[in-house]
């Protein structure tokens, strides 16, 4: 393994947690813009809405 990757390794759940999150707000937005049952795309995915 390269010793850059070694270094950095320890801090990649950082920016994966960031993208997580921003990922689930926009999923959420965009349920709470849905009438119940309706499906809805967000992040260019389908959802159902519960």
């Amino acid at each position: 393994m390269d010793a850059r990757t070694r270094k950095r390794l320890p801090v990649l759940p950082v920016p994966v947690r960031s993208v997580d999150q921003r990922r689930k707000a926009t999923v959420l937005a965009a349920a709470r813009e849905a009438a119940p049952g309706e499906m809805f795309t967000a992040a260019s995915q389908n959802n159902a809405s519960y």
